[in-house]
């Protein structure tokens, strides 16, 4: 994002650049990108000194844009690395679980023990042994 920069960030936080020309700025480094209705909100969020909330608002936009799009993004954290045809497997399995088109992001974490950790945005399915000991010991502790 644009406002993650050290070169924005300063800008953003100079208190020898007023609202308007932040805003301008933020614009002209959008480019294409920033349309009449962009450019308003970069004024509003100046003018109220609320540049902060651009990585919360760009985040809403995306969550909004995938529920109307039926689509969902998804973080697959294995143990070890799945093959093509275990990732294809599970998105589909997901696609239909979800009711949406799936983008499958994979990574790897070798603390899980075994087992995977799926996240597609408030839901999570931690079926790795970790959290299954985790939960073991907390039963245990109880």
């Amino acid at each position: 994002m644009i406002t993650e920069t050290e070169a924005v960030t300063e800008l953003l936080l100079s208190p020898s650049v007023n609202a308007l020309d932040k805003a301008k700025t933020m614009a002209s480094i959008a480019g294409d990108l920033c349309n009449e209705g962009t450019s308003n909100l970069l004024v509003v969020l100046s003018e109220n000194e609320r540049f902060a909330l651009l990585p919360e608002i760009s985040a809403q936009f995306e969550l909004l844009k995938a529920e109307h799009d039926k689509s969902a993004d998804v973080v697959v954290t294995s143990a070890f690395a799945l093959s093509d045809a275990q990732q294809n497997t599970l998105a589909v399995k997901l696609s239909a679980k979800l009711d949406r088109a799936v983008t499958l992001t994979v990574n790897v974490d070798s603390a899980l023990i075994g087992g995977v950790i799926i996240r597609a945005g408030d839901l999570v399915i931690d079926d790795s042994v970790r959290g299954k000991l985790s939960k073991l010991a907390e039963a245990m502790n109880s």
